[in-house]
């Protein structure tokens, strides 16, 4: 079972048109979020944090990474349903 923990100060409270319930993990490149869609089923939201988005490669980590999701077969890993990295915050759901 996976933990869902508090949001803290400064999260954002919707991301892309989701609303954010908790976090369920963080790290040196991100926080992902435990999120609802507008249907209300749970999704995963990570949001790159703003200080690893200033290096000049972190663009273009998520840009592969976001590609290389969109490529990988359904049921091999959750399905990467949307993404903005144009946006502020980008996000990948």
């Amino acid at each position: 079972m996976t933990t869902v923990s508090d949001l803290v100060p400064g999260d954002p409270r919707e991301v892309g048109g989701y609303t954010l319930e908790g976090r369920l993990g963080w790290g040196g490149q991100a926080t992902v979020y435990l999120g609802r869609a507008a249907d209300g089923d749970p999704v995963a939201v990570k949001v790159p944090r703003a200080d690893w988005l200033a290096t000049a490669e972190s663009l273009i980590l998520l840009r592969r990474e976001v590609d290389a999701l969109r490529g990988v077969a359904a049921y091999a890993t959750a399905p990467l349903l949307a993404a903005s990295l144009d946006s502020n915050p980008p996000y990948l759901v």
